[in-house]
């Protein structure tokens, strides 16, 4: 992986944004602000909380796991990577493009078809059921080839960011919680 290739393929799943702005402009007849949130347009301030507690949430996650004991196989060297120029268009690359990246990812699957597969139903329990479980199944194979445990991790993160959307009535918390995913990962 390259620079060039990973500014590729953030940029293309940040073009998901405009794709489903196109879609639900001319085939749904809907401004993007409708597949953002029930309020119709993205909640900016309600966002910056989102990530402030998503931020609370990982330092409660890495405070607990190092608590927790470690194999010492997976601890590594301990040593540091030298800093080169590489890493710094990595850096570069991942604070000023992942954020567009993970919106792009949700606006497709938890905002455009999650309400897709959602209207597919008239009872509340079923559409919201099927508007969660598809969409993360989808997101989970759309990672690509993956051995099962990783799968399993992208579906719980799509099924936790599906029931944020069906809870909150927006895709700010999911997209708050999936930068910072992406962040650490």
């Amino acid at each position: 992986v390259t620079p060039w290739t990973m500014a590729y393929l953030l940029l293309t799943l940040a073009s998901l944004i405009p794709s489903v702005w196109l879609v639900s402009r001319f085939v749904n007849g809907l401004r993007l602000g409708w597949v953002t949130s029930v309020f119709g347009q993205m909640r900016w301030k309600y966002l910056s909380v989102c990530v402030g507690l998503s931020v609370l949430a990982l330092a409660a996650t890495l405070a607990v796991a190092g608590l927790t004991p470690q194999d010492a196989m997976e601890m590594g060297t301990g040593e540091v990577n030298e800093f080169t120029r590489t890493t710094l268009a990595f850096v570069v690359l991942f604070v000023f493009l992942v954020p567009f990246q993970a919106a792009g990812e949700e606006y497709l699957f938890r905002g455009y078809l999650t309400q897709a597969f959602g209207g597919l139903f008239s009872s509340l329990w079923v559409s919201r059921t099927i508007a969660v479980v598809v969409p993360a199944f989808l997101f989970a194979l759309a990672h690509g080839a993956q051995d099962p445990p990783i799968f399993v991790d992208r579906l719980a993160f799509g099924l936790v960011a599906g029931v944020l959307v069906i809870v909150t009535g927006g895709l700010e918390a999911a997209i708050a919680m999936h930068v910072l995913n992406n962040y650490v990962a």
